[in-house]
């Protein structure tokens, strides 16, 4: 296992700029754990401090917006198209040649909103009573979002592209190398790192429907995968929480 491709997941997985490669990214997909420390502290610093200004719903607005701020759009373009793909009508191949399409389509759109409303509402219906609480809402759900694409690499029917990058590189040692980076959750997550696992599963699962559906996975479905599990991670948590 080795360390020195954080920047390379950093780079691909935020938008911060730190010169990183794909293939650097796909070989240490396991530090995936690391992107989510980062990812959940500027939602929770908007979540926990402007409710007190603004209120729950502005405040829940704001958290999500920065996280999209930080890991930018790439996985919710995944989701777009994969519901896109997902929702055609055709057989496999038609099917993912609409889902590899630029375009953004009638059933991505509405898969958008479906997605945006559901992550609102939890945020909302999730009210941290300390910045601690509110941390580990967002480090736990996008944890369950990482462990959603270790899940879909576990498949190995990628089609050619940006997916098949990180399935050509991907071994089953980086899913135990992955569990145990993940420890470092520990004393954030505590007992809600047990939701690595159910992550995993729904991330092969997501795997199991796109080659059924398309005869093969890619990128926008480990994107799509990433994002619904975050939505996982939120529902259960504020819940929880």
């Amino acid at each position: 296992m080795k360390l020195n491709g954080l920047r390379d997941v950093i780079s691909f997985f935020t938008v911060i700029p730190l010169s990183g490669s794909v293939e650097g990214a796909a070989d240490s997909i396991y530090l995936l754990p690391v992107v989510s420390l980062i990812v959940g502290a500027a939602p929770a610093l908007a979540r926990y401090y402007l409710k007190g200004i603004f209120g729950n719903l502005f405040a829940s607005v704001a958290s999500l917006a920065f996280i999209y701020l930080v890991t930018g759009i790439l996985h919710l373009d995944g989701l777009s198209d994969f519901f896109d793909g997902l929702f055609a009508k055709g057989d496999k191949s038609e099917k993912l040649k609409i889902m590899k399409d630029p375009h953004i389509g009638a059933g991505g759109v509405i898969a958008l909103i479906f997605f945006y409303s559901l992550m609102l509402a939890s945020t909302y219906e999730f009210d941290p009573r300390t910045l601690v609480a509110a941390y580990t809402f967002f480090v736990t759900s996008d944890m369950l979002g990482r462990a959603s694409i270790i899940g879909g690499l576990i498949g190995e029917n990628y089609h050619e592209g940006l997916g098949s990058i990180f399935s050509r590189r991907f071994r089953k040692s980086h899913l135990v190398y992955y569990l145990l980076v993940s420890l470092i959750l520990l004393p954030i997550v505590r007992i809600y790192y047990l939701l690595n696992f159910a992550g995993i599963a729904f991330g092969y699962l997501v795997y199991r429907v796109a080659v059924t559906s398309f005869g093969s996975s890619g990128g926008d479905v480990l994107g799509a995968s990433a994002e619904l599990g975050r939505l996982l991670g939120m529902m259960v948590l504020c819940a929880q929480l």
